[in-house]
């Protein structure tokens, strides 16, 4: 009997052992739950919160805000008629030639308002600084984008205003990017002059494309077309430049650089460093280095790259005295260390702007 006694108050304080250890483990499991249920309603008052400003972004976006605020300047400066005629919607341009969109104006809606010009008027809304470019370059034939880059079908800044320099197609050519480029006149926007010249490539030289100009001057001095195919001109030492501005970003080798100093890697900078040191660019290069100031350079870059195809009816036909005919005359050039790798220096690794 004491034995049986025993075992059985053994059993008992096992049962309480054990009795407790699944108390204490359902108490354990129910603080879990109530830490998890927590964060599980954390995380849903978080995705409501994304959603509602989803929906509102949606449901006003950004372009609405411009054009609301873009009604209040017409009415501070033409009176409520005129602010009651606006009609609120996306602007659109097809440019079908070129198959381009443009929706550009939705936000920059005063850019053909001569009356809206000064500094008391917002950027966004101001009318074009140049009226008489304009007359000869209308919004409906040409748009926006086909000068300035961009984005044409983007409705926001952010997209619209792509200018980041690691990429080059439909790029903004920005203030920002030409200062980054080192251009000191980076305020006159004088990256569009590329865009210009795809327009006026056959003309010698044209009014206000500074840059243009002085590369057509030297592309023509330094004789290219000795080595390089150009339209008519034949050649087949270097690459044909004739589209070079068409050539796709992968069809680049950015692999001997390796160090871009100051410069953004781009297409562009790309360019600039071989102009500066054809052989560290591409090391079996047949280039001379012409030993270009980095004006020149610059320059030039913006030169190659408005070589693109074209409709035929945006070619501006040049007047006969004013011809582009780079001809390949007698031979080649010398300049200063050309062909040897001593001549060709150190500049792509320690490029100053």
């Amino acid at each position: 009997m004491s034995i049986g006694r025993g075992t059985d108050q053994k059993f008992q304080g096992d049962f309480r052992v054990t009795n407790m250890d699944n108390i204490t483990e359902e108490k354990e499991i129910k603080d879990h739950y109530k830490s998890d249920s927590k964060w599980i309603y954390a995380l849903l008052v978080v995705l409501l919160i994304l959603t509602a400003i989803a929906f509102h972004r949606d449901a006003t976006p950004q372009w609405e805000q411009y054009q609301a605020q873009f009604r209040q300047i017409l009415t501070q400066k033409f009176g409520k008629k005129a602010a009651d005629s606006f009609s609120y919607g996306v602007k659109q341009i097809w440019i079908k030639d070129v198959n381009k969109i443009d929706r550009c104006t939705t936000c920059h809606i005063g850019i053909d308002i001569p009356k809206l010009s000064g500094e008391d008027v917002p950027l966004v809304f101001r009318a074009h600084p140049n009226p008489e470019l304009i007359k000869e370059h209308p919004f409906n034939k040409f748009g926006c984008t086909y000068c300035h880059g961009g984005k044409g079908y983007a409705l926001t800044v952010k997209e619209a205003h792509f200018s980041k320099p690691a990429g080059w197609e439909d790029i903004f050519l920005s203030e920002r990017l030409a200062k980054r480029y080192g251009f000191p006149d980076y305020k006159n926007l004088p990256l569009v002059e590329m865009n210009c010249n795809t327009c006026h490539l056959r003309e010698k030289e044209v009014a206000g494309l500074t840059y243009i100009n002085k590369a057509k001057k030297l592309f023509t001095e330094k004789m290219c077309t000795c080595c390089h195919t150009f339209y008519q001109y034949k050649a087949d030492v270097g690459p044909d430049l004739t589209y070079e501005g068409d050539k796709p970003n992968d069809l680049y080798d950015f692999s001997n650089i390796t160090n871009w100093g100051v410069l953004p890697p781009s297409v562009f900078s790309w360019h600039f460093l071989h102009f500066k040191a054809p052989y560290l660019v591409t090391p079996l290069s047949l280039m001379p280095n012409f030993n270009f100031k980095d004006q020149e350079i610059r320059s030039l870059a913006m030169l190659v790259l408005s070589f693109k195809n074209i409709p035929e009816r945006f070619v501006v036909k040049p007047d006969p005295k004013n011809v582009f005919q780079p001809e390949c005359v007698g031979s080649v050039p010398a300049a200063p260390g050309s062909f040897t790798r001593a001549g060709v220096g150190s500049g792509v690794k320690n490029t100053k702007m």
